[in-house]
């Protein structure tokens, strides 16, 4: 480590949607010195983070391009290394003879020259050993997520000897007393901050000798990430999903006989800081033709400050047997930023337009109708329920993705199961949520959940897909299904959620149909939505949704 950078302990504590103190980056004349932060320090959750070099050898980038990607491991970034055009990072080696290595925090990177680096490594060499690229890279591509120092967190246990410290970089790096302070000595408020409690072993901490504490306690020479900074930094980019993003009755319990109410406790994991957003739907039903298809998927309610599981139900009712069914569900952050909006209490809109607050939300018909009304048929004759969804003002400058999953149906017996769930006539400030049916199918009440998300999202991709596409709805077919090219090919497997979004099934047998998708790679995957038994499925469709 170069003798100007002195020996100190930096963060696994995150920068918080808060009002922020100067950073304490630790800065060489032609580093990020007294860099103020802003609010909105965390990237967006699951950020494509592109990463230029602006000099160095093939050796050297290699080895920052192996430690760097330490991190995607437990956290939702991905960082994507370029050969030219704009990047989020940009890595020099010793830029104009710089010694030190520092990199600026989170969002902050997209402040600087678009000319200068973001993030420079002052020592390494042909003859750096990989313990001294793994701790430094790892520490610094740390901070280009947005952390700050451990030793000035809130929950920092560090018993200063203030005048060692002081008189040392001093002598060292030439600072006065005022300089230590803020950048080694002082602690963020709480309120400025989320945090671990503080850990000693983080790859966030460099070692500082012992004699700079009272107690004689100094920090060991971390190298790689400790269990706690995989942990954090995994709450602050949570993954879409930490479960397998659905859960199947049959995992529960035998088929026969039928059980009204199912349910499952899921665990997040790693947990979240306060309860996620959920985003529901059915994937896969097994009822008996004798009685009203009757099923929903539902969670109980969240704790709003609970981030540590919750209970996914798949249920029916009255006389309906239900043998089996499915259902996957979406997660997002409280913070995740790319799916939120502004709110606004002071809009003027349609009685019938729902404002939403963010982007995700439900349309039940049950809140419009009751199961005794039925929708006018148009000249097609298809009878629709539709509700208009209005987004918060500035979200979006174009019409976003929306994906769109049925999650709950009344349907009655004695004629086909008829059913289709769509997003319609979006635009930038709204969208219509319509779900169909047609000829002499009564749909007694149905619901859709849906998720909304920006053209040109990084790393995010949705589409619709349905065998009407390939065939006729008859003769019917138990086996449908196809391959999906993704617009653009991820540069690793993507994870990929889907759930019925229609469907067209005989009720003179049994209602029995499965959707999912497998074979999934960087460029696409196959998908399904097959029968079984004597089921009779004229025609059936999924929306999907893929996050890389």
């Amino acid at each position: 480590m170069a003798d100007d950078y002195p020996k100190a302990c930096v963060t696994d504590a995150l920068i918080a949607p808060e009002d922020l103190a100067p950073s304490n980056i630790i800065g060489t004349p032609n580093g990020p010195d007294h860099l103020a932060l802003r609010k909105d320090a965390f990237w967006p959750n699951g950020k494509r983070l592109k990463v230029r070099f602006l000099n160095g050898t093939t050796f050297l980038q290699d080895k920052v391009k192996y430690f760097a990607q330490t991190w995607e491991k437990y956290a939702n970034i991905d960082f994507q290394f370029v050969a030219s055009g704009d990047a989020e990072i940009r890595v020099a080696f010793k830029w104009n003879n710089d010694g030190g290595s520092w990199s600026y925090l989170g969002t902050d990177n997209l402040l600087i020259s678009k000319a200068n680096p973001t993030m420079n490594y002052g020592w390494f060499d042909e003859n750096t050993r990989d313990e001294e690229f793994s701790r430094t890279v790892t520490h610094e591509f740390g901070h280009a997520l947005g952390c700050i120092h451990e030793h000035q967190s809130p929950a920092g246990t560090i018993k200063w000897n203030e005048a060692k410290v002081i008189a040392d970089l001093k002598a060292s790096n030439g600072w006065d007393a005022a300089k230590t302070r803020q950048q080694v000595i002082n602690k963020y408020q709480a309120a400025q901050t989320t945090n671990s409690q503080f850990d000693r072993n983080s790859i966030m901490c460099y070692f500082f000798p012992a004699d700079w504490t009272l107690d004689g306690q100094g920090t060991p020479d971390n190298r790689v990430l400790s269990e706690t900074d995989k942990a954090f930094i995994g709450k602050m980019y949570p993954f879409r999903t930490h479960d397998a993003g659905k859960f199947r009755i049959a995992e529960a319990r035998e088929w026969y006989p039928p059980v009204a109410l199912n349910s499952r406790v899921i665990q997040f994991d790693p947990t979240y800081f306060e309860a996620p957003k959920l985003v529901l739907g059915l994937n896969e039903v097994d009822m008996d033709a004798k009685a009203n298809i009757r099923i929903k998927v539902h969670t109980d309610p969240i704790d709003k400050r609970s981030g540590e599981d919750f209970k996914l139900n798949i249920d029916s009712w009255s006389d309906s047997a239900l043998y089996g069914g499915g259902a996957t569900w979406l997660e997002f952050a409280a913070h995740e930023t790319d799916f939120q909006g502004k709110s606004s209490s002071t809009q003027v809109r349609p009685s019938n337009m729902t404002l939403t607050h963010p982007p995700v939300g439900v349309f039940d018909t049950l809140t419009q109708r009751t199961i005794d009304q039925v929708p006018a048929a148009d000249s097609a004759g298809v009878r629709r329920d539709v509700k208009t969804f209005a987004f918060p003002p500035g979200t979006y400058s174009a019409p976003p993705n929306v994906v769109v999953w049925l999650k709950a149906l009344d349907l009655a017996k004695g004629a086909n199961w008829r059913v289709r769930a769509l997003a319609r006539n979006v635009t930038a400030s709204s969208f219509e949520l319509a779900i169909e049916t047609w000829a002499d199918t009564r749909v007694f009440s149905a619901a859709a959940s849906w998720v909304a998300y920006p053209q040109g999202r990084d790393g995010v991709c949705s589409g619709v897909v349905n065998s009407l596409d390939y065939r006729a709805w008859y003769p019917p077919a138990s086996d449908n299904g196809g391959k999906v090219k993704f617009p653009a090919a991820y540069d690793k497997e993507p994870k990929v959620f889907a759930a019925l979004s229609h469907l067209d099934v005989d009720s003179a047998r049994n209602l029995r149909i499965k959707g999912f998708v497998d074979a999934v790679d960087s460029g696409g995957f196959a998908w399904h939505a097959n029968a079984w038994a004597d089921t009779v499925l004229y025609s059936a469709g999924l929306n999907w949704i893929a996050f890389g």
